[in-house]
């Protein structure tokens, strides 16, 4: 399934704001919850997310960790890269 280039757009913003919640030790998130992070309906979180199989629940909401991770690889975040910093 091909992502949307506006729903691709916005995966880097979702992986920040899952970043955090993971760090605040919130392991379930609704659409609602992520539609207000991010100044987007729940609607267009769900159509966004609906690609994840598993990670979401209706009336349960998103597992946090697993589309954390899904996110990452979509992102390529999830390679190692070598790289050399000059200053």
């Amino acid at each position: 399934m091909k992502e949307s280039q506006q729903s691709y757009q916005r995966y880097s913003r979702y992986f920040r704001v899952l970043r955090t919640l993971l760090v605040n030790g919130i392991m379930k998130v609704s659409s609602v919850e992520l539609a207000r992070h991010l100044n987007i309906t729940p609607s267009t979180v769900r159509a966004d997310l609906n690609r994840f199989s598993g990670v979401g629940q209706q009336g349960y909401g998103y597992n946090v960790k697993d589309l954390y991770e899904e996110i990452g690889k979509i992102l390529g975040l999830d390679k190692r890269r070598k790289a050399v910093l000059l200053g």
